[in-house]
């Protein structure tokens, strides 16, 4: 609990640095809904390091990767992957020899969830028991339950 006061305070220090009004938008949220300008102010959705990187990232400048792992951690692209999959435009640029800078510049919509070759494979293993039980019309009566992307061509 001490933890998250301590996230929240940490908030406000930062947007009073910046010269924000906790629950105004800034200049990069402009070109944000009302919903996605709030985002930032979300507490319970935004801790640890990924609040953090984002914070850094929000101010829509570039910032290096060294700069993002300092506030992100060594993993701190697990957190840009994150960060892309919720519908953040995270751009990012080459500089040099492993140097990379990145930028939050908006928000769109949150990309759609995408089967890998383990998932299609056990997606295969269960379309085939099922329908080695049942019949046609049970087989695209489960398929109907279940998120469209989960479903073989």
């Amino acid at each position: 609990m001490d933890e998250l006061k301590n996230d929240v305070n940490l908030l406000r220090e930062s947007n009073s640095s910046h010269g924000l009004v906790e629950g105004t938008p800034s200049q990069c949220d402009l070109k944000l809904t009302e919903p996605q300008a709030r985002y930032r102010y979300d507490e319970p959705r935004l801790r640890g390091r990924r609040r953090r990187l984002f914070q850094l990232l929000s101010d829509g400048a570039w910032h290096s990767n060294s700069e993002c792992s300092t506030v992100g951690g060594l993993s701190f692209n697990g957190a840009i992957y994150v960060l892309r999959q919720k519908g953040w435009i995270v751009e990012s640029r080459y500089i040099s020899r492993g140097r990379w800078e990145f930028r939050l510049i908006g928000r769109g919509e949150a990309r759609r969830p995408r089967m890998n070759h383990f998932h299609r494979h056990v997606v295969r293993q269960y379309t085939d028991a099922i329908a080695s039980i049942c019949d046609a019309s049970t087989l695209e009566a489960i398929q109907a339950r279940v998120p469209e992307w989960m479903v073989l061509p």
